[in-house]
């Protein structure tokens, strides 16, 4: 082999390497106005300093209390938002400031599933007309291959062609969700916020098997955020726990199931049902509400609800540090290397 086809598989290979997804310092604040008159202003922290990396084809799991920034962190990934800070590059390109062919290309490789599926279609398009309005706008199909491209796709996620002049009132919850329009541009990731969360349980299993069949036939790159630590430990492959708007812990799935480093974590764990009524958990679920993101507590933001918390967890911020290959936490005092 020459030197420069050496250069060349290793070049390669680095690209392989490379992440799809990396966010560095990502900041979302919100103005409130507080006072008789509205004379103070404070900022509500939705997402307070996110650092992760998502590589191509793997399930990044995000899991959290409601109110807990993830929805927020979602639609900052999708360009729905602006940041207050930090960046978000997709491929090696940062996705801030973008405008015009730049941006649409962007949307075409990230594309989002949204949580309420009564409320993200139209209700006077049908279906059809949903699926087919993105490749019309990016003028990848006309006429009868428009058709038969939206009836494929309709197929592909199980409903059918015959359902494409449907309206969506015409639908169940979990059919709604089906529909393909997030699939229709062939992204490269897709960030699913809450897809099930609306859905039966049985459904719920429909879905993530369908999710799972769909990554491994179009090559896709999933950001799962959910409520329930179950579902997430069924389709993803790393785990990042939030909290007030900051991530608390960040595993693959085998490591945060088997050695938890973070008291928040263990509370969520703790909180998962179990069929069995004979058998009790070894210690109560997490008690109390999230705090005020306009008024932080000091310190880690966890410590008032924490049962192990110090004073140097009342005074000092812990930092996201990787206490076990690939197992990072922002914890002084990470439970599962004590």
């Amino acid at each position: 082999m020459s030197r420069e086809t050496r250069h060349e598989h290793a070049a390669a290979a680095e690209q392989v390497r490379q992440p799809l997804l990396e966010a560095s310092g990502l900041k979302k604040y919100y103005p409130l106005r507080q006072g008789l008159w509205g004379q103070r202003t404070v900022q509500v922290r939705a997402v307070d300093g996110l650092d992760f990396s998502v590589m191509a084809g793997e399930t990044l799991g995000v899991v959290g209390e409601s109110g807990c920034g993830k929805s927020t962190m979602g639609q900052l990934i999708s360009c729905l938002l602006e940041p207050t800070a930090g960046e978000v590059r997709f491929e090696g390109r940062s996705l801030f400031g973008l405008g015009g062919p730049e941006l649409r290309q962007v949307r075409r490789d990230l594309q989002m599933v949204f949580q309420d599926p009564y409320s993200s279609l139209n209700p006077r398009m049908k279906i059809f007309d949903t699926v087919a309005e993105p490749l019309q706008v990016h003028g990848l199909a006309s006429g009868s291959t428009l058709r038969q491209e939206v009836h494929r796709l309709l197929e592909v996620v199980g409903l059918g062609a015959h359902m494409a002049d449907r309206y969506p009132h015409e639908f169940s919850g979990g059919q709604r969700q089906r529909v393909a329009r997030a699939l229709a541009l062939r992204p490269k990731l897709i960030v699913c916020d809450e897809p099930i969360s609306a859905l039966d349980v049985s459904i719920q299993a429909q879905i993530l098997n369908l999710l799972k069949d769909l990554q491994q036939q179009f090559d896709l790159t999933y950001i799962f955020i959910a409520h329930g630590l179950p579902s997430v430990k069924h389709i993803s492959d790393r785990i990042a726990v939030m909290y007030l708007g900051r991530i608390v812990e960040l595993a693959s799935r085998e490591q945060l199931f088997a050695r938890t480093m973070h008291p928040y974590t263990e509370a969520l764990l703790a909180a998962v049902p179990i069929p069995d009524p004979t058998q009790r958990r070894a210690r109560e679920p997490l008690r109390g509400e999230l705090p005020n993101p306009a008024d932080p507590p000091s310190g880690c933001a966890f410590h008032p609800r924490c049962p192990y918390a110090t004073e140097r967890c009342r005074e000092e911020a812990p930092a996201l540090l990787e206490h076990a290959p690939g197992h990072q936490a922002a914890c002084h005092y990470p439970l599962a290397a004590q």
